[in-house]
Order: structure tokens, then sequence, then C-alpha cells
């Protein structure tokens, strides 16, 4: 498991998902993050030094408390620790395997991270760091030698795919939310996910029982399937456990644009594979014959104690027209076949809080043990090379490599341990486990995971006996504006919803951080404060809100930096995909005409208060001040550089 091949590619894998990272937050800093951007991480770094004192490089950790020394102001070090990374990362890619270039990624993104505020506080962000020192660990000690143990940190490697997995399939239905429990959850999701694809508006007019069948499949992948990630034995069990997250993240890319998290987690697999499937040597396992048909046999008895197939009396189902496309029968003939069927989920939510609570310890007992085993293992093999003749001196170097290995990885799995709290609260978690954890959690080495816990957009359904028509209600904030004369019109951004005309783009593994926030605001009562002052720089112009303008599609808009509107307001509007059978022209439906969520605002002078009170007003003086004469001469020359690449 986890050969030579496999282990090259997963390295030279995580390289890329670090580059697509970098550069992506590289051409967005401008507008997010710089001292002209919506949330200025020099105000941050002001306002935590100001406050903190000594108490900041503890609390945020990173690169970024070294600006000064090196004769940069705050944003030129930030874009050039950003690209830096990218630069490293690079590297890595076209195979310079070396701890370093990981750990100077890891620097470099934990940097990025913690002045990223807002628009880096996603899970996959946190992953990524997560997953650096295992990367790290996964290195040869030496280039082109192998070092002690690359079992440990393979197996590392697959207890975070579990955490993740497991903890993300348990809180959907801890959560109570009752669209997962009755196993509705994606009659609602390709339609209310942040940025689907034009592939979800096809997905989404599949008839109710399919969707029924995916979140029941989606549990099955997410907790009982993801234990096998863990299961050591025949490569046939490591495959199925591989493969079925694999399709599960697949799926999730061609529907949904979760930037570069679905390829990162497909990468958490490869541990599991072995060489023989990239061009190595195969190695035939006799016990593929009884153990995947037994690992096939406990999935299926789950799936059928866990889920009832019944029969109910025939929804109303679409008359196929003679004009209709292949596609619009397919889906026609789909509604018509499955109108008679329903699937339902059995467990209730106290019993799987049973069933976690029953089961987790000794999860993390077996990892505790597996562990354990590999040292010794790792151990013997050493020893076996001594008594082969080979040099002793290597032999000290190699389990002092080993000594290394095993206590970071026991002290990263310690501090995870901590993490599944989150899905069992009676958890008992050691005492050094605590400690591990309280050591590594500024760093974002041990986190809880849990994505798509509730379903947003949810509408007032209508019930009618046992049948519930789910009506989605996806809401949209539209930022609308208007000059001295004339109508409102709306601003477009790059790729979240406006226009109900404008097909939904594929945009993954980038990731446009304005537009996923954007639909996070509209989940909101009241205006967030970055969004506050994306409203005053939209308003305001000029050369200091440029870069906010970047972040928008200014193709389609008839206001700029040099040119701003006169008024602007943001309505909230409700959103739906609209239906294949119906021959729309759009692709989206607006429901009602819209309210409206903050605005009108024409008072630059309340607006300069409020952002001011923020401590994000003259924030660029302020960062110029603050370097001052202690400038370096590479200053000038980097800012340049960083304007000409396009990261200013």
């Amino acid at each position: 498991m986890g050969g030579t091949r496999t282990r090259k590619l997963f390295l030279s894998g995580l390289g890329l998902v670090y580059l697509v990272a970098f550069l992506s937050i590289y051409f967005q800093y401008g507008g997010l993050l710089s001292c002209s951007g919506l949330e200025p991480s020099f105000a941050l770094h002001s306002s935590m030094k100001q406050h903190k004192g000594p108490d900041y490089a503890r609390i945020l950790p990173g690169l970024h408390h070294f600006y000064k020394a090196v004769g940069l102001d705050f944003d030129t070090f930030m874009l050039t620790t950003i690209l830096s990374g990218a630069i490293s990362s690079l590297l890595i890619v076209f195979g310079m395997h070396h701890a370093l270039f990981f750990l100077a990624c890891g620097a470099a993104y934990l940097t990025v991270v913690n002045m990223g505020q807002t628009f880096l506080s996603f899970q996959w962000d946190i992953i990524l760091l997560e997953v650096t020192p295992l990367a790290a660990l996964y290195c040869n000690l030496i280039p082109g030698k192998r070092g002690a143990s690359m079992t440990i940190p393979s197996w590392m490697i697959r207890w975070l795919l579990f955490r993740l997995m497991f903890q993300a399939g348990v809180v959907k239905i801890q959560s109570g939310d009752a669209t997962w429990t009755e196993l509705r959850a994606t009659e609602y999701h390709f339609a209310t996910q942040c940025l689907p694809t034009a592939a979800a508006w096809f997905v989404h007019q599949l008839p109710q029982f399919v969707h029924k069948v995916e979140v029941a499949a989606t549990f099955i992948i997410e907790i009982p399937a993801a234990v096998l990630v863990l299961l050591p034995g025949p490569s046939g069990v490591r495959y199925l456990a591989a493969g079925l997250q694999i399709l599960l993240q697949l799926l999730i890319i061609v529907t949904g644009n979760y930037n570069f998290f679905n390829w990162l987690t497909i990468l958490l697999t490869l541990p599991l594979l072995d060489d023989g499937l990239f061009g190595g040597k195969r190695k035939e396992s006799r016990g593929n014959f009884i153990a995947v048909p037994i690992a096939l046999a406990v999935l299926s008895s789950i799936t059928a104690s866990c889920f009832t197939l019944s029969t109910i009396d025939p929804r109303p189902f679409p008359t196929i027209q003679p004009d209709f496309s292949l596609f619009e029968q397919f889906i026609a003939h789909l509604h018509r076949t499955f109108s008679t069927h329903d699937l339902s989920f059995n467990l209730t939510v106290d019993r799987v809080d049973e069933i976690v609570s029953l089961v987790l310890p000794w999860i993390c007992y077996y990892m505790s043990f597996v562990l354990l085993c590999l040292f010794f293992y790792e151990v013997n093999q050493i020893r076996k090379r001594v008594k082969k003749g080979k040099s002793v001196t290597g032999a000290i170097a190699q389990t002092g490599h080993l000594l290394m290995v095993f206590t970071i990885s026991c002290l990263l799995f310690g501090a995870s341990w901590k993490t599944l709290t989150s899905i069992d609260r009676h958890l008992y978690v050691p005492k050094w486990a605590l400690q591990a954890h309280e050591t590594v959690h500024p760093y974002h080495l041990a986190s809880s995971y849990g994505l798509f816990r509730s379903m947003t957009g949810v509408g007032q359904n209508i019930r009618h006996h046992d049948r519930i028509t789910s009506i989605v209600q996806r809401p949209e904030i539209i930022v609308e504006v208007r000059g001295k004369e004339g109508e409102w019109t709306e601003l477009h951004f790059k790729h979240k919803p406006g226009d109900v005309n404008t097909r939904p783009t594929l945009v993954a593994p980038h990731q446009p951080r304005l537009d996923w926030q954007m639909w996070f605001a509209a989940l909101m009562p009241r205006m967030t404060p970055w969004m506050t002052n994306m409203m005053f720089k939209l308003l305001k112009g000029g050369r200091e809100s440029e870069a906010v303008w970047s972040l928008l599609d200014e193709s389609r808009n008839g206001f700029n930096a040099s040119h701003p509107p006169n008024q602007i307001r943001a309505v909230l509007h409700h959103y739906d995909f609209t239906r294949l059978l119906e021959r729309p022209e759009a692709w989206w439906v607006r429901q009602g005409k819209g309210e409206t969520y903050a605005g009108p605002f024409t008072d630059l002078r309340m607006m300069t208060e409020y952002v001011r009170n923020r401590g994000w007003a003259d924030v660029c003086q302020r960062m110029r001040k603050d370097v001052g004469k202690n400038a370096s001469s590479a200053n000038l020359y980097l800012r340049k550089l960083h304007r000409y690449l396009g990261g200013g």
C-alpha cells in the first residue's frame, strides 16, 4: 500500500493543489486583503499588535511578524510570501519532494489564512494546512534515499481522510435538519449551493426518488464506508474504500464549484492504492476473494438496515410531448418510472448518537494500536537491515528519523483525537491528547470538519398526504446602482448567480472568494462589516477602489472605479432553477420582486465614519508610514513586480 510511485504522485499532486491555492489568492489579494481591500490584513495586524501585545504571535502565528525585518511594507511582504509559496509548490510539482518545500508552503499558507479573516475561513484551507506536516513526514529524509518510515505518515493521511468523511456524514444527521433525515437534501442542494455548475441544473431535474437515493448513498459512503479507509489487509478492500470516496468527489466536482477541496480529498485516498495501478509491479492478494465480498456484504446489510424502500400512490408525472428532446423524454420517463417509489431513513438522531458514542472510542484505540505496531515493525526492519550487513551509521540515522516521525505523528494524532468531540461530546480524550491539541491549534494542524451540516434555501414545502413537494428559495443578494438619473441597474459579479439568463460557470479549482462570501452574506439578517466596506468603496470610486471593482465582472457593468454610481443598494431575491420540462429560456427564476436588504446609500460621510470606526480608513497611508524610512530598496522593485503580475 502507498508504494513509491503512489507516494510521489501524492506529493506532486499536493504541490499542484498548493500552486492553485496560492495563485488563486494572489490575484484576489488586492481586492480582498490589501490596504485598499474589503478586509485589510494590515488593519488586523495593527489592531492585534496594539491590543494583544506579546500574545499576538502566539494567537496568530505566521511569517507576517517579520515584514519589517526584511524592509518591506505589509502588503508587499504578504504578496511576496504568497508568490514564494507558489514557487515552492511549483518545485514540488516538478518532483522536488523535500520536506523543506512543504514546510515553506505550509508557513506561507498559514500566514495567509491567519491574516485572511472572513475570506480564508473555509474548511479546505484548514485541511490543506493539516495535511502539510504529514506530507513533510512522507518525504525522503535525504532526496533519493528512502527514509525509515513511510507507513506511519501513510496511515496518518488515511486517518485524516477518515475523520474528514466520517465527521461530514455524522454532522448531517446530528444537525437534526429534516432535509437530511427525510433524504430530501439534494432536492435543494444543487440549486442552493454557493456556486452551482451547469451540470447541477440538469441533475436538479431528476425525480424525488432519485434524489433520495443520492442522499442515502452519501450517508453510506461518508459514514460506514469511511471506516474501510482504516482497515488493513487485502488491496481489494482498500481499493473499494478509495473508489467509493473518489466517486463521491468526482460527482461533486461535476455539479459544484468547491475549488481545490475535492481534488485534495481525492489525493488523500492515494495512500490506499498500490504502485501497480500506476505502472509499477502488481502484487496479487489472495485475500481479495474473501475480504471484498465480506466488505460489500457488510455495506449492503448496513444499507438494508438503515433504509426502507416502499411503494406509495403514484405522483403526478409529466406528459411526454411529441416535440420533447431525447433528454427531456429521458427525464419524463424517470419521473414516470419512479412515481410510486419512496425511500426512508430508519434511524433517529438519538440512535445515530448512540452508535457514534459506541464505535468512535474503539476506532481511536484501534488507531493508537496501529501506530504502535507500525513503530515496532519499522524498528524490526532496521534491525534486519543491520543484520544483513548494512551500515550501522545509516541505521542510527534511520532510527533517529523514525523516532522523529513517530513522535510528531503521535502529537498530531492526539490533537486530532480531541477534534472528534464535535460529534461525540462524551468521547474520552486522554490528557496528553488535550495538551497536544492546545499546542498545535494555532497552526490549524488538527480541526473538526463537517460540510453541509444543514441545508439552506428551503422554502415553505407543500405537503399532500404522505408526499412532500420541495420548494427551493435560494436567498441571493443583488447589488444595484444608479447614477444621478435613470433606473436601478444590477452590478454583475463574475460567477455568482445574478442575471437569470446567465449560464452557471465552472470555475474550480479557482475560488472566487467574494462570490462565495456573497452567498454567506445572503444568510445573514444584516450587512456584514466587509460588505458595508464593499458598498462604500463601490460608491466612493477612485484609485483605492480599483482593486474591489476588479473583483466584479467589469465587462458587463456600466460603472467602474473612475465612473462610480451616485446611489447603491442591496436587494434580497429568492432564486430557484428553472424546470427542464417547462421548456425554459432562462437558467434561474427569481421569485417575487425582492426586498431591500440594505440602503439605498448616497451619503459617503456616514459610511466613511463607519469604515473609520472599523479601523479601515486610511489604511494605505498608515501602512506606508509604518514602514517609513526602514523600507529596503527591494520594496519598490517587489511592488512593481506584483503590480505587473496582477497581484497588487
